[in-house]
């Protein structure tokens, strides 16, 4: 019921997009938004801010149930500081991320995550490329869909 987000302090559109979706899944789901659970991290001082937001996350008053990773990489490190900490994943903490890092393969415990479709995004990437290049319409915004891949990661 207490489900942390961590992503970047960023304008990029995918990423804020990710900041709405969270938002918009608290309230379609009848949890409250809570600020204290709404955590950013420097671009420039990632890995550390990370670790800081984890044990924000983890412990006190405004300890989580679960840390859903805007990105693999936020994963990454948050999950190498809940080792770290000594947390067991899915026992003590549940863990998400927007999509996968090979080195999910390393971690105890398969991640559960979103799958973005990236072979198709870099075909169409190129296609609009080469759309440009030609002086033809181009489609200015092209939704596509996720997949998730249910690890344990998770608890039920």
């Amino acid at each position: 019921k207490r489900i942390g987000f961590v992503n970047y302090e960023t304008t990029l559109f995918n990423l804020t997009e990710r900041d709405r979706g969270y938002k918009d899944a608290l309230k379609a789901h009848g949890l409250k938004f809570d600020d204290h659970l709404f955590q950013k991290v420097s671009v420039m001082n990632s890995k550390a801010d990370t670790a800081k937001v984890i044990n924000r996350l983890s412990s006190g008053e405004h300890k989580c149930d679960a840390i859903f990773f805007a990105t693999d990489r936020l994963a990454m490190w948050g999950l190498q500081h809940l080792n770290e900490l000594k947390l067991n994943v899915p026992k003590d903490i549940s863990v998400f991320s927007f999509d996968a890092a090979e080195a999910f393969d390393l971690f105890y415990c398969p991640i559960t995550h979103a799958n973005q479709p990236l072979e198709k995004m870099g075909k169409m990437a190129v296609n609009a490329l080469i759309d440009i290049i030609n002086k033809n319409k181009v489609i200015s915004q092209i939704y596509l869909e996720t997949d998730f891949v249910i690890g344990k990661s998770c608890r039920e």
